[in-house]
């Protein structure tokens, strides 16, 4: 190697290391540059509470349809304090206790509350408590004219601010917006075991016969965990709807589930369990649709869920029949 070679190589190797070095330092600027604009654009938001939603222990609020109070258990999930059993999506409050914890608004009104910000005749009404001891009073009124967003007035300060119209729309579900539906379970045609099927009179068949078990499952599956027209439904609400976990018509269709496993050297594998989903029936109802043209149309559903759901939903007399047929159907016999 000529020694110009090797000074060319030399002078090569420091602008490289000048260049590493500059961009790290260049870099280093952006981050602190960007670290100080986060915290000066944090330092201009308007924060009316600093509460952690993880320790809300209690949120209710009134607005709309109706008023709903929830409590949080040791585990953290929420509940709906007059009936514990109502089953909620926990994610919902869960939006509802981040939507109120921090809570930034746009800007403080300075004037007196001269009866124009609605809070006479509020749009909603937040109520909730912390586990530190701290209390949430919101209280939401009227839209401003100007700008579209809404006053808010925070009952525990006293003052009045104006927060982005979204801000209610975290509060506007009911009842049954919160209620959350059974988990349909992903059943392979190839994992099929046998469909076990009982009608109203008593009648009872097991079927495992291949082709005829795929057939009755490929009904049985067509009853799925729609939100669509399904209710809540306690033990009273049950008996009306005519279901009976023990002596009413059924059909329980057993298939194998793949398990995650972790075996003795800390590897996971896959094993087969046996699983079988079972639903219960009950009475048929009448259902009235009418179309623009003012014609009604009359359909029949009868209603179905599971032994442990408290959400009962419905599926077509059509689809019913087909199913309950299994309860007495005997398979071809096979040629020879």
């Amino acid at each position: 190697m000529t020694k110009k070679t090797v000074i060319t190589a030399l002078c090569l190797l420091i602008v490289l290391a000048v260049l590493i070095v500059g961009y790290k330092l260049l870099k280093q600027k952006n981050e602190a540059d960007e670290a100080a604009s986060a915290e000066e654009a944090e330092e201009q938001v308007i924060r009316i509470n600093t509460y952690d939603s993880a320790d809300m222990t209690t949120l209710s609020y009134a607005g709309g349809e109706e008023a709903l109070s929830f409590g949080r258990d040791a585990n953290g999930a929420w509940f709906l304090e007059d009936d514990p059993n109502f089953p909620i999506t926990t994610s919902y409050v869960d939006n509802m206790a981040n939507a109120v914890s921090g809570l930034a608004v746009s800007r403080e009104i300075e004037t007196e509350d001269d009866g124009s910000f609605g809070f006479d005749a509020p749009r909603l009404i937040i109520r909730g408590e912390y586990s530190d001891g701290e209390t949430l009073r919101l209280i939401v009124g009227a839209t401003n004219d100007f700008n579209g967003q809404v006053y808010l007035k925070d009952e525990v300060n006293g003052k009045i601010y104006l927060v982005e119209s979204s801000f209610p729309d975290v509060f506007d579900k009911t009842r049954n917006d919160l209620m959350e539906t059974d988990e349909y379970p992903d059943i392979d045609t190839d994992k099929l075991v046998s469909i076990t099927v009982r009608n109203a009179a008593g009648d009872e068949n097991t079927i495992t016969e291949e082709t005829s078990l795929a057939d009755a499952a490929s009904i049985f599956r067509r009853m799925t965990f729609s939100s669509d027209g399904a209710f809540y439904a306690d033990d009273a609400k049950r008996e009306e709807c005519g279901i009976s976990a023990t002596d009413g018509a059924f059909a329980e269709l057993a298939y194998k589930s793949d398990v995650s496993v972790t075996n003795d050297d800390g590897s996971m594998s896959t094993v087969q369990v046996d699983d079988s989903l079972k639903l219960v029936f009950g009475k048929s109802h009448v259902e009235t649709e009418t179309d623009d043209e003012g014609n009604v149309t009359e359909s029949t559903y009868y209603y179905y869920t599971t032994p442990s759901s408290f959400i009962v939903y419905s599926t077509t007399e059509a689809v019913y029949e087909e199913l309950m047929r299994y309860a007495t159907y005997t398979p071809p016999a096979e040629t020879e």
